[in-house]
């Protein structure tokens, strides 16, 4: 009899050992994953402090929900924090999508027609006020988390802290604290993709830069 308690107790010994090493590593995991989380959030925080002023060039890719590429499009970004940017897409149809700080301005120059809208309305909680407006932008709107390393690029992972936005979920990648990428998936599982050459962290834009006035002749729609 005695020996049955001693190898029932040594079971339990031995179970209860195993559980305390599970939890041990479980506990190990969850504190590297803070780490890492809190790594990628100074990683996203050490480019906006740096960067005031940017001009780069991009290059735009649309995927739909299959993986097909749908589009592909080239241009120049300007950007001057913390709420004026200009996108100049160059090919293959030239378009201008210009923040003035107030208005929010669309120029399709094939089509001599302008849409203008309050720039706020436009643009608050996406892709492009978490370039303009910097880091409060991202923390307001977005769970900030460590993603994979691919190809020399750290990614960083923002969830929408709304369940009812239109993103699914943004990836913004980095290459020496410098923006290499960003993935857009929206809800319906397409994806954009931006990605970035020649960055300038200074540029020293001119004001003209993000100033608009409708040429003669031109539709404008909007307030």
């Amino acid at each position: 009899m005695k020996k049955i308690i001693f190898i029932a107790v040594s079971v339990f010994l031995l179970s209860t050992s195993v559980f305390a090493g599970e939890a041990k590593v479980s506990e190990l995991v969850s504190k590297d994953k803070k780490v890492a989380d809190q790594d990628a959030v100074l990683m996203v925080k050490g480019f906006f402090d740096k960067s005031g002023e940017v001009k780069s060039n991009f290059r735009q890719t649309l995927f739909d929900a299959s993986g097909k590429v749908t589009q592909q499009s080239e241009g120049v970004l300007s950007m001057r924090r913390p709420n004026q940017f200009r996108w100049d897409y160059k090919n293959p149809y030239e378009q201008m999508i210009l923040a003035d700080g107030a208005k929010l301005w669309v120029f399709d120059i094939d089509l001599d027609q302008v849409t203008v809208r309050e720039q706020k309305e436009a643009v608050d909680s996406t892709p492009a006020s978490i370039l303009t407006e910097g880091y409060s932008a991202v923390e307001k709107s977005f769970i900030v988390s460590a993603a994979d390393q691919t190809q020399s690029i750290k990614w960083v992972l923002l969830t929408p802290k709304d369940q009812s936005s239109e993103y699914g979920r943004i990836m913004i990648g980095f290459k020496d604290g410098v923006l290499e990428a960003l993935q857009i998936r929206d809800k319906f599982d397409q994806m954009t993709v931006l990605e970035f050459s020649n960055m300038q962290l200074d540029a020293s834009l001119q004001d003209s830069t993000f100033t608009f006035t409708p040429p003669d002749g031109v539709d404008v729609i909007g307030k």
